[in-house]
């Protein structure tokens, strides 16, 4: 039996909400496997790895308190992570566009 408390449900729906504001051939297209959803600072996230890219390897899309998002490119290698890029008040109807112009 899984149970959740309110904010873990919160952070679910976020995160499917983010999921299908990208659209499901967003998905496919960057092949995004191992989508996650947690909580960072009290922002809930979406967060899924990607392959088309090689100087960045994972994306953390966060819902800040203003209802725009701010999108966090990183580079794990190993243990060794770095943040790639860091791309703020990002509107929902611009996030592929974000991805697009980060990732060229």
């Amino acid at each position: 039996m899984v149970i959740r408390t309110d904010q873990a449900k919160r952070d679910l729906e976020v995160a499917r909400t983010i999921q299908s504001q990208l659209g499901r051939a967003f998905t496919v297209m960057v092949g995004a496997t191992n989508l996650t959803c947690g909580n960072e600072g009290g922002l809930s996230f979406l967060e899924f790895r990607f392959r088309m890219f090689p100087k960045a390897n994972r994306l953390r899309i966060v819902l800040d308190s203003d209802d725009t998002y701010t999108l966090r490119f990183y580079r794990i290698r190993g243990a060794k992570v770095s943040v790639y890029a860091e791309e703020s008040t990002v509107y929902a109807d611009k996030l592929g566009e974000t991805f697009r112009k980060v990732t060229r």
